[in-house]
């Protein structure tokens, strides 16, 4: 599997490149493996003022399951954690802070 579904966090609002999951699927094909394509809009992570990124994906579900259309793996996952302060969202993100600790929202 190929966790890597968003752009790197200094390549700006691109469409992720498929160049990783063709070189992993072609590999697992090779030795009879199924391949798994992760699928996911963005990834943040929001601690405190020393501890913060943002993986942009303001594009990238949309293009993704396009290249999923076009790649057609045996598997894909919706990728969505919601760890404190680290998470993937596929919906609503609410503005209201995770009471008692520093991380918001």
């Amino acid at each position: 599997m190929n966790w890597n579904a968003w752009p790197s966090n200094n390549q700006g609002d691109i469409i992720v490149p498929t160049v990783d999951d063709q070189a992993l699927m072609s590999a697992a094909h090779a030795v009879g493996k199924s391949f798994l394509m992760g699928v996911s809009p963005l990834q943040f992570k929001h601690i405190d003022s020393g501890n913060n990124w943002y993986r942009r994906g303001e594009q990238n579900l949309e293009y993704r399951f396009g290249q999923v259309l076009s790649m057609q793996p045996d598997f894909i996952e919706l990728q969505t954690w919601n760890d404190a302060g680290e998470s993937h969202y596929m919906g609503n993100s609410w503005p209201e802070p995770i009471t008692g600790t520093p991380i918001v929202a």
